[in-house]
């Protein structure tokens, strides 16, 4: 029960995957849970509850479940372990704690597996009970009955009520080979109802072969028909077992199910059973129908014949039985009158001939009488006298039909009379107490008790028993003992109590097997709390030597390396001191454990495996290995014995997973450790690099960029000490300078001039220099070239010490020399330490390189442009707030794609945008106001300034003015520019004007190569980046939206961005 649909699927697979025939009947509600119970309690042998459930009554549900008389154990899959407690407080059997571990989902089929197991136990034990019963309330029916339908019907309702069948059908076989319904229960046929003799169909087959048969599934066998007509429709298993014996075979009884595999080899042994009841019952009934109306009229005839069979002489009771008066017979040939007596003609014409009494038994038709015959020959004739003995032959027959149903029954059976003497006993009696049945009958119950206790103690358990069943040990006769179940019902004849009727059942094995399955279970909780897998394997052992008694047991574990089977317990295991041997890899051992299935196999004795066993379980421990055991000798191990073990190899497998499981988890939580501590030194060298980055492009002088590093290094928290030397001082001379030191005290820093210059530090230096690639020593401590220097890492507090060169062009700038408080700190730095090297290297590089640069003089205008034909001029007027041009890009059909700027609401902006551009799109927004992209039409103001060749620096709008900041060449009149400006926007004036002299390259110079070396598309790309706020941090743009802008793809936009930024940047550092 659970509304977590997942998780029921979830366990579904797990339980699929440990046993295929087990069902999964999922509801959500307690309610819907109630309904299935109550609908089919015998169909439900588990209940899985998820709890809490939503309304959290998980407690109620599991009281009101056997507060009903639901017997079913209930396993919980609680979320915590107080909740669990709760429902283990209201009756549940069993709980799992759940988590995120996938491997709880297959313990948990593991524990609902086993409670299927122990409920299946429960309900066969009382099945057999319930059928042991049924099987004598039916014998007792079969001798007391009146007639043979109503014990028909009788057996055919129990039958199918104590088996849960959907019918149950008793056919009589007929002498044309066709079969009549004789009874049924559970679907419509009549008695009297005739078949055809369906060839091929099950009942047929077995009253055919007089062999029981089974069927689990109808549709998968083959060996049989199911004939329509000859059964209910529907059936998917059934059984038959055939009544009489081959030579008076009577019918058949057959019983189907609904379900595959509903009905077991028990459910056949308590069909037979049945069945010898019937057969003897109808055998009663075929002489009881012959005798029957004999017994109600007849006394002893008596008859005359002369010497030609004429008839002399007949008495009342002669007269009523030949059917006619003695006047109409006297005189007559007896033959010639009475044809059918010529039954009597054998006999009697013998006694003539011989003249010799002659004493038989005869069967009269026309009576339906038996007759002991007593006649007496004479010279002139034969006298003859008839006394009715039917009475005293059924008798007789009911005795020998009994002992037939007694002998057939498998189990022992006794009759007890009303004084508790034994009256009758069956050969599987004799068989089981090994006392004859002579010795038997006549004696009391005490007999039996001698060899018999009870077992709660009492030694008149089963003299005291009246009624009921108890259990017994039983002695037997080579001194060995059995447990035996006891079920004895009184004998009711005439509605008085004339005895009981017992039954004695050995359950030694069935005893044997709860009493090791509990031993097997107390061992599994204990192994639960092994933490290690030598734990476990050696409470695999001790647990399998417990349960099996005598048994020898010997582990072995899979050697991935070598690909065999090495024996635990060898040398360094362990558990204990074995000869190691070579591992397996082939026989028997080695094919279970491949199959991955626990067989039964034969070894040598001294075939290394397991000491003076000679058969042997071998049950695979999944991947892990195989347990290996067996009785000492040539003892086979039972299906008991099989059964435990698979159940134990798979507790074992289980744990061992699970170990292994948590393992991997320890070992996958010590990885991410790592890597997070490595994360983070990536994330503070990462932090130091920009920071470096910014100081290199502040400093003025090589000398002030590599201070500038080497304080930058030696401020991070991994860093102790960091110094740097140019790369062309580093010789056997070299000594650092004292300002080239960073967080060494005077004393160290000292030391370095000698340090430097010797091994192994100069070494590592001139390694540098010529690998160009960084040097690294990873521990400094456990370096032995660097044993003389352990003391100064010991006292300035360094582990690992690392040279990174600076290098630009092949060529190596600079050296810094790094010593980092911890081991290993340089390692996975994901090269990043390399990146900065070529970075400080490039900017050393650079530093100090000046070219040449062309002087350009240039006229600053400020106007104010007049009326309101500007497109800004609309649009700031239409928002009331002040709007700005950061720039414009030119399309090749005359308009521009303009970058405006403003602080008023986005979508005010967007929405008066759209009367005045083809496209209006808000870019982003951040402290300083919104960005927005405007595509305009085409605009008198910017094909004057390009006509005037000047240079836009600002375009300001507010709801009253627009005023125009721009850069006029010098040869360009100012007062031509503002009329130029006039004519299009009248009104236009000059606000101030301003000529400025630049003594290096003009930014006009230097922005027409660029614009010479760029292609248009790229020109664009980069243009658009820097007015959309790409370059700025954080971004107020991305490529996928700039790529938006000129409708193609965001790598297309990328790829021509990249090749205008390098144009760009060769061109500053070249």
């Amino acid at each position: 029960m659970s509304d977590d649909g997942e998780f029921a699927a979830s366990l579904d697979s797990s339980l699929s995957s440990l046993d295929g025939a087990t069902t999964v009947r999922h509801v959500r509600t307690p309610a819907a849970a109630r309904a299935e119970l109550v609908s089919a309690p015998a169909a439900i042998s588990c209940i899985v509850l998820a709890a809490p459930t939503a309304a959290g009554d998980e407690g109620a549900f599991v009281r009101d479940i056997y507060t009903q008389g639901i017997d079913v154990p209930v396993v919980v899959a609680a979320a915590d372990q107080e909740t669990a407690t709760r429902a283990v407080e209201a009756g549940a059997t069993d709980y799992v704690v759940r988590d995120d571990d996938p491997e709880t989902m297959s313990w948990l089929a593991f524990r609902v597996e086993r409670a299927l197991g122990e409920c299946t136990l429960a309900r066969s034990h009382r099945d057999r009970i319930e059928q042991q019963r049924v099987v004598s309330e039916i014998g007792t029916r079969a001798l007391t009955a009146v007639d043979l339908d109503s014990t028909l019907d009788h057996a055919a309702s129990r039958v199918r009520d104590v088996l849960d069948a959907s019918s149950v059908t008793i056919f009589e076989g007929l002498d044309d080979g066709a079969f009549r319904v004789a009874a049924a229960a559970g679907w419509s046929a009549n008695r009297g109802h005739g078949l055809a003799a369906a060839g091929g169909t099950q009942a047929v087959e077995t009253y055919r072969s007089g062999r029981s048969t089974l069927v689990d599934d109808f549709d998968d066998d083959e060996r049989f028909e199911h004939a329509t007509g000859a059964g209910p429709s529907g059936p998917k298993s059934g059984m038959s077992a055939a009544i009489g014996g081959d030579d008076t075979r009577w019918g058949v009884i057959a019983v189907h199910g609904v379900a595959r595999g509903q009905f077991s080899d028990d459910d056949v042994l308590f069909l037979e059973n049945i069945a010898a009841v019937v057969g003897a019952a109808t055998e009663r009934n075929e002489l009881k129908s012959a005798l029957s109306e004999v017994l109600e009229r007849m006394d002893e005839a008596v008859m005359g014949f002369d010497a030609d069979w004429r008839v002399t002489y007949v008495n009342s009771t002669a007269e009523h039985g030949l059917g006619m008066s003695a006047a109409a017979v006297l005189g007559t040939r007896i033959w010639d009158s009475v044809p059918e007596s010529a039954v009597f003609r054998e006999e009697f014409e013998r006694a003539m001939e011989r003249q010799e009494p002659a004493t038989f038994e005869q069967y009269y038709d026309r009576l339906e009488t038996w007759y002991a015959v007593r006649a007496y020959p004479s010279e002139t004739g034969l006298s003859v006298y008839f006394t009715d003995i039917t009475e005293q032959l059924e008798h007789e027959v009911e005795a020998e039909q009994y002992g037939r149903m007694l002998a057939a029954v498998a189990d022992a059976v006794y009759a007890l009379d009303d004084e508790g003497r034994f009256a009758a006993v069956n050969p599987a009696f004799e068989r089981l107490t090994g006392l004859e049945r002579d010795r038997v009958i006549g004696s009391s119950t005490a007999l039996l008790t001698e060899n018999a206790s009870a077992t709660d103690g009492s030694d008149e358990a089963f003299a005291s028993t009246s009624q009921g069943i108890v259990e017994l040990d039983l002695r037997t006769p080579d001194e060995g003992v059995v447990r035996v179940e006891d079920h004895r019902t009184p004998l009711v004849v005439g509605g008085e109590e004339v005895g009981s009727v017992g039954v004695l059942r050995d359950v030694t094995k069935r005893h044997r097997y709860e009493r090791l399955l509990a031993t097997l279970h107390d061992r599994t909780r204990e192994m639960m709390g092994a933490t290690d897998r030598q734990a476990v394997l050696r409470a695999a052992v001790d647990a399998c030597d417990e349960v099996l008694g005598d048994a020898r047991t010997e582990l072995f574990v899979f050697d991935e390396a070598d690909t065999s089977l090495v024996r635990v317990g060898a040398a360094g295991t362990g558990l204990g001191d074995k000869p190691v041997g070579g591992g397996l890899d082939r026989g028997g051992v080695w094919d279970a454990f491949v199959s991955g299935e626990v067989r039964v196999i034969e070894i040598a004795p001294d075939g290394g495996v397991v000491d003076g066993v000679e058969r042997v379980i071998a049950a695979p421990l999944g991947r892990h290995g195989v347990l290996v055991t067996g009785h000492p000798g040539t003892v086979a191990p039972d299906e008991v014995d099989v059964e435990l073990v698979n159940l134990l190899s798979a507790t074992v497998e289980e744990l061992l997973d699970r170990i292994d499981a948590e393992a991997e988890l320890r070992e996958r939580d010590r990885r991410l450790e790592a890597q997070n501590e490595a994360l983070t030194r990536l994330d503070r060298i990462n932090a130091t690099i920009r920071n470096i980055n910014q100081s290199l492009i502040r400093a003025p002088t090589r000398g002030e960029a590599l201070s500038a590093v080497a304080k930058h290094l030696v401020d991070a928290d991994d860093y102790a000490i960091v110094w740097h030397a140019e790369a062309r001082d580093v010789d056997e001379t070299y000594r650092p300078t004292s300002d080239a030191v960073h967080g060494a005290d005077t004393a160290y820093a000292d030391r370095l001039g000698e340090v430097a210059s010797a091994e192994p530090l100069f070494p590592l230096l001139e390694a540098a220099v010529e690998t160009r690639e960084i040097q690294v020593i990873a521990d400094v401590l456990d370096d032995p070239a660097w044993a003389d220097h352990r003391g100064d890492a010991l006292s300035y507090g360094f582990r690992a010490i690392a040279v990174i060169p600076a290098v630009a062009d092949d060529r190596v700038e600079a050296l810094f020399v790094v010593h980092a408080t911890d081991p290993d700190a340089f390692a996975d730095d994901d090269g990043l330490l390399t990146d900065l090297g070529e970075t400080v290297g490039y900017a050393l590089a650079a530093t100090g390189r000046a070219d040449a640069m062309l002087t350009e003089r240039r006229t600053d205008v400020q106007v104010q442009l007049g009326g309101d034909r500007l497109s800004l001029s609309r649009l700031a007027r239409r928002v009331g707030r002040a709007v700005s041009l950061g720039g414009v890009i030119p399309n090749s059909d005359g308009s521009v794609i303009a970058f405006v700027a403003s602080d008023a609401e986005p979508e005010e902006v967007v929405a008066a945008g759209r009367d005045i551009a083809t496209r209006v799109r808000h870019v982003s927004t951040d402290d300083s106001g919104s960005l927005f992209e405007l595509r305009l039409p085409r605009e008198s103001l910017f094909e004057t300034l390009y006509a005037s060749e000047a240079t836009l620096r600002a375009l300001d709008a507010t709801p009253t003015q627009t005023t125009l900041t721009a850069e006029v060449p010098e040869r360009i009149r100012v007062r031509s520019f503002v009329d130029a400006l006039d004519s299009n926007y009248p009104g236009t004036s000059l606000l101030s004007r301003r000529t400025t002299d630049d003594g290096t390259e003009s930014p006009q110079t230097f922005a027409a190569e660029m614009r010479e070396a760029w292609t248009s598309r790229q020109y664009e790309s980069i243009r658009a980046a820097h007015l959309a706020g790409f370059y700025e941090w954080p971004r107020r743009s991305t490529a996928e939206t700039l790529a938006e802008t000129f409708d193609i793809s965001a790598p297309t936009y990328q790829y021509h961005l990249r090749a205008a930024e390098r144009k760009l940047v060769e061109r500053v550092f070249e």
